[in-house]
């Protein structure tokens, strides 16, 4: 049977939706995304969207040997100054995060030199790390907004991820055999 790429569930905030065996499902083979709407006459209604998942992911980075970076979009080598570019990163752990790890994502514009010259900064993921489930995939999308005094030269975006506790950045390993490191680059341009 073939499924859908994306659908869209919409349920009163009030009365869940009695889908519940089938959204179980849907978890398993989409990534959904809430978001709570308002109608005109002032009744609130979630709106879920769900996007089908790939069968098989190759991991892109594991981080703390605990996180897995599984696929990042928003990549594109025409940026340019004071464009805002929308990141959107897929995750998953293995393992159960212990209680008390609250799991932060930075995302960096770089100069070829390693200077921060932008950066944006949030809990990873809309569920709380220590709330995952071992498998299942979790969405982070954030926005980073390039400055407008942009000169010409090579850019880097990168992301790091710590715990909310200890702010420095937890170990990268890109593969089993590459160096640890602590960013991830996930993008370059070049202004000329």
């Amino acid at each position: 049977a073939s499924r859908a790429e994306r659908f869209w569930h919409i349920t009163m905030v009030e009365r869940p939706s009695q889908l519940t065996d089938l959204m179980a499902e849907w978890q398993t083979a989409y990534l959904s995304y809430d978001r709570t709407v308002t109608s005109p006459d002032g009744i609130p209604f979630l709106l879920t969207r769900y996007e089908r998942l790939p069968e098989e992911f190759e991991v892109i980075a594991t981080i703390d040997d605990q996180i897995e970076l599984l696929a990042v979009s928003g990549t594109a080598p025409e940026w340019k100054a004071c464009d805002s570019l929308t990141f959107r990163t897929l995750w998953r752990t293995q393992t159960p995060i212990e209680m008390g790890y609250g799991y932060s994502m930075t995302l960096s514009l770089r100069s070829e030199w390693g200077e921060v010259l932008a950066r944006t900064d949030a809990p990873l993921s809309y569920t709380e790390s220590h709330l995952w489930v071992a498998g299942q995939v979790y969405l982070d999308e954030r926005l980073l907004t390039l400055p407008c005094d942009l000169g010409t030269g090579r850019y880097q975006v990168s992301l790091g991820i710590y715990d909310w506790a200890n702010p420095s950045l937890l170990p990268v390993q890109a593969s089993p055999f590459a160096p640890v490191e602590k960013w991830v680059n996930v993008g370059e341009f070049t202004i000329p």
